[in-house]
């Protein structure tokens, strides 16, 4: 398990994730896990350099987008999910 990080451009990321990933081993993996934000540019890159790995929105994210949809279906006063370090 790792975490890669830069300030790219969403392309160039996903070619640095992508030697990353070979880098430890990826032509051995059975499954390839990728767990990000959500965002569109995520599953794009995602689908590009990794087509049949699992993709995971973390539970954060998940919380969070689903709050906005439900602030634009309902009401703004809609509560936003607990900080991760937070007890629920």
């Amino acid at each position: 398990m790792g975490y890669v990080g830069a300030n790219e451009s969403s392309t160039l990321f996903g070619w640095r994730i992508h030697a990353e990933a070979l880098r430890r081993g990826l032509g051995q993996a059975i499954t390839v896990v990728v767990l990000t934000d959500g965002q569109r540019y995520n599953r794009t890159s995602t689908q590009t350099h990794f087509p049949r790995t699992v993709h995971i929105v973390s539970l954060f994210h998940a919380w969070e987008h689903l709050t906005l949809m439900a602030q634009s279906l309902r009401s703004p006063k809609a509560e936003s999910p607990p900080n991760p370090g937070e007890t629920c």
